[in-house]
């Protein structure tokens, strides 16, 4: 480990030395080095503020300057970051969504109505209330019965005009 953080100073040190007006950019997977110490020994700053895998910050960016407004952690699949200028990285994370989607067709369209063609309503209540209770439960069931419920999973990254009609 002592070793590294000695290469990777000595490499700042000769960058600073043939390119003074250069930035500097140290990133990747800093498991095994101390962030304190590679802070200390290239008076880099560190730009990532979360957890990179599980609870711990391993993927870590150093820059000898400020130079980047965004820093983002994308979690999904595999976690990355992503560092830029731009404002619009703020949302990056993959998001699924489950919905709920009936299709319906021709073919159910006209099972439905034959079916329905078939049924004498008999309403015997003469309170309105429970006369219209029994209808609704029926329509109901034909209706969850004729045109089944079905789920997908819509995600943040579908096009806006992906709805779950559409991507069924």
């Amino acid at each position: 480990m002592e070793s590294l953080l000695n290469y990777i100073e000595q490499c700042v040190v000769e960058l600073n030395r043939d390119y003074p007006s250069s930035n500097i950019v140290l990133a990747g997977d800093f498991s095994l080095l101390p962030e304190s110490a590679v802070v200390e020994r290239t008076g880099f700053d560190q730009l990532v503020q979360q957890p990179t895998r599980g609870a711990n910050a391993l993927y870590l960016v150093f820059v000898s300057r400020p130079m980047y407004d965004v820093t983002r952690v994308v979690e999904r699949p595999q976690s990355a970051v992503i560092v830029c200028n731009d404002q619009r990285v703020a949302t990056c994370n993959k998001r699924k969504e489950i919905k709920t989607h009936r299709k319906k067709s021709p073919n159910q369209h006209a099972s439905f109505l034959e079916h329905i063609a078939a049924i004498e309503f008999y309403l015997p209540h003469t309170d309105i209330q429970a006369a219209f209770d029994q209808f609704y439960s029926t329509a109901l069931f034909l209706y969850n019965h004729f045109y089944l419920e079905r789920s997908l999973t819509v995600s943040s990254r579908d096009p806006d005009y992906i709805t779950p009609d559409l991507k069924a």
